[in-house]
């Protein structure tokens, strides 16, 4: 069993999940069966949890897991764990969704395991606009575990530069018979990056 847990998340002692096989990571992935979160947000760790099958649990349950394991009403006996090797019921510490989830995120099923969503990206292509053509490492691996690819554009490029990426993803994505190119970026970033140079990018993109 493989927990992820983000920052700040409350634990149960190192030794007490070590003494049960528990391994607590930091990074999402394949390797994940259970997602420790407070609350279900749009985040891309929680989408690779969910692309990986993983469960999003409160970390009560975790703490619950430890109990089960490490409580005996005889020391010379075998924990609860340890002899029905049943965990705790995920259903039972389903986390509540965030207030700030766009409507279309707000249905139980987005958030529960489906094995479907494997290779979700699979023939799309990827073009991220960005300050420095910086994107952060969880996303670009949300994209890498889903199937798809990704370049990055560092705006300060200009926008003839800009022009040139986008008729090169295109064409990538066509020859690659690909299902088509997402242009991402946060707009109202990118205007205040740009200032008045920032028509020329989002003129290029309605072309």
């Amino acid at each position: 069993m493989c927990c992820f847990a983000p920052p700040k998340t409350p634990l149960p002692p190192f030794e007490h999940c070590s003494s049960l096989g528990v391994k607590v990571v930091s990074t999402a992935g394949p390797e994940v069966t259970h997602h420790l979160t407070q609350s279900l947000e749009g985040t891309a760790a929680v989408a690779i949890s969910i692309l990986c099958s993983a469960e999003l649990v409160l970390p009560q349950w975790l703490q619950e897991v430890i109990r089960l394991g490490t409580t005996a009403e005889d020391a010379n006996r075998p924990s609860e764990l340890e002899q029905e090797f049943k965990l705790p019921d995920a259903s039972q510490y389903r986390p509540k969704q965030s207030q700030d989830l766009p409507s279309l995120l707000k249905v139980t099923d987005a958030w529960t395991v489906n094995e479907s969503r494997k290779n979700i990206f699979k023939g799309w292509r990827f073009l991220f606009a960005c300050k420095k053509g910086e994107v952060d490492a969880e996303t670009r691996r949300l994209v890498e575990l889903a199937g798809g690819e990704y370049e990055c554009f560092d705006v300060s490029g200009g926008a003839s530069r800009w022009e040139q990426s986008l008729s090169r993803n295109k064409r990538k994505a066509e020859a690659d018979g690909e299902k088509g190119l997402a242009v991402v970026g946060d707009e109202d970033a990118l205007r205040i990056e740009l200032e008045d140079a920032s028509e020329p990018f989002f003129k290029a993109l309605r072309k």
